[in-house]
C-alpha cells in the first residue's frame, strides 16, 4: 500500500542542517518512500525547507515508469504546470523572491495523468455518413489519434484516418471526425492515440449499423464473422419465405423459414458452429415469387 509504514525512511536532520526537501505523505516527512507502481492519478507531495532568496533547480530523475503515464510537476506559486520526462532527469529551475508563498514548504508537487485518458466514444449516423465522437479527459505529448474500423465484429481493425495531438491539455478535450459514405454493415469504431515516444493507447468501442435502404435485399456485414447471417430486406413484399444455404456445388447445407412483416426488417440467420468457412448462396424464395440468391463467405 501507499499509506507510511515501517518500510518508508522518516526525514532526518543533523544538528543545524538546513532542510532542504523531503517527501511527504500522511503529515509525514520522508527520505524515501516505498509504494506500488505509479499510476495515473498518483500524486508525490513534497516539502521545501528554509530557503533563502536566490535562483535555485530542480532535479527529478524518472525511471521504469509506465510508459501511458506522465508526470507533472506543479508549481502553486509560479501557477505553472512542467510536463516531466518519466524516464529521464529533468531539471527545473525556480526562484525564490521577496514573496514569502515562494518559499512555502507545499508549494510543488508532481501529479500524474494518463496520456490519453477517454472519457467517451460514440459513433452515430449521419445521413449516409457516420460520425465518429470522443471525449479526452486530459491529453499530454499526444503525437497523433489514428480513427480505426472494423466491420468483422473487432477480431481485426484498420486505420482509416488520424488527426494530430500535441494540445497537451490537463482539461477536457474533444474530437470528431466523419467516416464518409462507408458500405452498408455493422461496424466497430475506436482510437488509437499514439504517444511522441510510440506508446499506443486505445479507447472502448462504439457499434453502428448501416443499412441500405437503396437495395430490397442484401446481406451485411459479409464476409460473415460469428456464424450469423444478417438477412436485410427492404420494400420487399410481406411472406412466408424459404431459405436455403447452398455450397459451391449447390448442395443444401441448411434450410429455414423466414416470415417477413413487409418493413423494412433485418432477418438472423443461425449457423450451426461447425459450419465449414468458405463461399457459399443464400437461396430465397416464395410462391409466385422470384427465387432471389445472394452470395455469402462465411469466416
Amino acid at each position: 500500500e501507499n499509506e507510511v509504514n515501517e518500510k518508508d525512511a522518516p526525514k532526518l536532520t543533523a544538528f543545524n542542517a538546513p532542510d532542504i526537501l523531503s517527501l511527504k505523505r500522511d503529515y509525514k516527512k520522508l527520505s524515501i518512500e516505498l509504494r506500488k507502481n505509479i499510476t495515473h492519478n498518483d500524486t508525490i507531495f513534497y516539502e521545501i525547507g528554509t530557503l533563502l532568496k536566490g535562483a535555485y533547480q530542480f532535479e527529478l530523475i524518472g525511471k521504469n515508469i509506465d510508459p501511458t503515464v506522465t508526470g507533472i510537476l506543479v508549481d502553486k506559486f509560479a501557477g505553472k504546470q512542467e510536463i516531466l520526462n518519466t524516464n529521464d532527469t529533468n531539471r527545473i529551475a525556480f526562484d525564490v523572491v521577496e514573496d514569502a508563498l515562494s518559499a512555502s514548504a507545499d508549494r510543488f508537487m508532481v501529479v500524474f495523468k494518463s496520456s490519453a485518458k477517454f472519457n467517451s466514444i460514440n459513433a452515430y449516423l449521419k445521413e449516409q455518413d457516420v460520425s465518429v465522437e470522443w471525449v479526452l479527459g486530459s491529453e499530454i505529448n499526444i503525437s497523433r489519434h489514428e480513427i480505426q474500423r472494423s466491420s468483422d465484429g473487432g477480431n481485426s481493425f484498420a486505420t482509416i484516418d488520424n488527426l494530430p495531438g500535441g494540445i497537451n491539455s490537463f482539461s477536457t478535450v474533444q474530437y470528431n471526425f466523419t467516416d464518409l459514405h462507408p458500405a452498408p454493415g455493422n461496424y466497430l469504431y475506436r482510437i488509437k492515440s499514439v504517444t511522441e515516444n510510440g506508446v499506443e493507447i486505445f479507447s472502448e468501442k462504439a457499434a453502428i449499423r448501416i443499412l441500405n435502404y437503396a437495395s430490397p435485399i442484401y446481406i451485411a456485414p459479409n464476409p460473415v464473422a460469428d456464424k450469423t447471417i444478417h438477412l436485410q430486406m427492404n420494400k420487399m413484399p410481406a411472406g412466408i419465405y424459404s431459405m436455403r444455404l447452398l455450397n459451391t456445388t449447390g448442395q443444401v447445407i441448411q434450410a429455414s423459414t423466414i416470415n417477413h412483416p413487409g418493413t423494412n426488417t433485418q432477418h438472423t440467420i443461425s449457423l450451426a458452429q461447425s459450419m465449414a468457412k468458405g463461399s457459399y448462396q443464400v437461396e430465397l424464395s416464395a410462391k409466385g415469387k422470384k427465387t432471389i440468391l445472394l452470395p455469402v463467405l462465411i469466416q
